[in-house]
């Protein structure tokens, strides 16, 4: 007998889609002397492309999530945010 879904995932809770918190991405990127996009992209170990996406609400990579939050010095947390 298998356990249904909301069961498994009592006292999880998932958020539906995260979203980058821009203004502490700038400022802490900024911090670091980049000042563009590219600049910042660089920064991230990442292409531009990507962090335009990113920006625009793609949610990225838990991988790149967690590379980006370490190169800046935070946790994920302080990066990006939860949207309902």
């Amino acid at each position: 007998m298998s356990a249904a879904p909301t069961e498994i995932n009592r006292g999880i809770r998932v958020a539906s889609q995260i979203r980058l918190r821009a203004d502490v991405f700038d400022s802490l990127t900024a911090e670091r002397g980049a000042a563009t996009d590219t600049a910042r992209a660089r920064l991230c170990g990442m292409d531009r492309v990507n962090l335009l996406r990113i920006r625009k609400g793609q949610a990225p990579s838990l991988e790149l999530a967690l590379h980006m939050a370490d190169r800046l010095g935070v946790k994920v947390e302080d990066l990006f945010e939860a949207v309902a």
